[in-house]
């Protein structure tokens, strides 16, 4: 089965680990490149594939920045559609949502582990979580994040990390402000994703 994955990152080497773990799950990736096209055309294309699954990836951009690449919004009237939204992904919904993206001055680059209590979250996202010890062990590597401290409807926090937004749903998208494809965990949590 093939997965698409649309890159965000102005250069395509960055994106390798989103292919590799599509690949040691035993899918066929198919990339799309946004930074060189269109937000039009990337819809279209999205629109008329038959591909269910789409996983749209981080970037080293700056998301608040003018020029910096966004998704086309209009994928959420694609009810045919799954959405997984990495990091600067996950800002740049965000933002088109008008919500506050923070910036802060240093990179946070690290390995944390996020600690997951299933009890409290909602019956339709539990399946995210399954064969996953806890605490998640992720890997995280941005500048921008959504506070968790605010009012983030119509988005559906299903975890957070010190004080930001982690994992978030929102109609036929999971959104995160990790790097899913760069941990043991993270690849389990796109796998059970993937099987859903």
């Amino acid at each position: 089965m093939e997965i698409g994955i649309v890159s965000l990152s102005p250069n395509i080497k960055n994106i390798q680990y989103v292919t590799d773990s599509i690949i040691l799950l035993g899918y066929t990736p198919y990339v799309l490149d946004l930074v060189h096209s269109t937000k039009e055309k990337i819809y279209y294309i999205i629109k008329r594939s038959k591909i269910k699954y789409w996983i749209f990836t981080g970037s080293p951009l700056c998301v608040v920045d003018r020029k910096s690449t966004q998704i086309p919004i209009e994928i959420y009237k694609l009810q045919n559609k799954k959405f997984m939204m990495i990091c600067y992904s996950l800002e740049s919904i965000v933002y088109q949502f008008k919500l506050p993206i923070s910036i802060r001055y240093n990179l946070k680059k690290e390995i944390f582990d996020l600690d997951i209590n299933t009890k409290n979250i909602n019956d339709k996202n539990k399946y995210l979580f399954q064969d996953i010890n806890q605490p998640m062990r992720l890997w995280r590597n941005h500048y921008g994040y959504l506070s968790s401290k605010i009012n983030i409807e119509p988005f559906e926090e299903i975890s957070n990390y010190n004080g930001e937004c982690m994992i978030l749903s929102y109609k036929n998208s999971i959104l995160v402000q990790f790097h899913p494809e760069r941990t043991k965990d993270g690849i389990q949590f796109m796998s059970n994703w993937l099987k859903s």
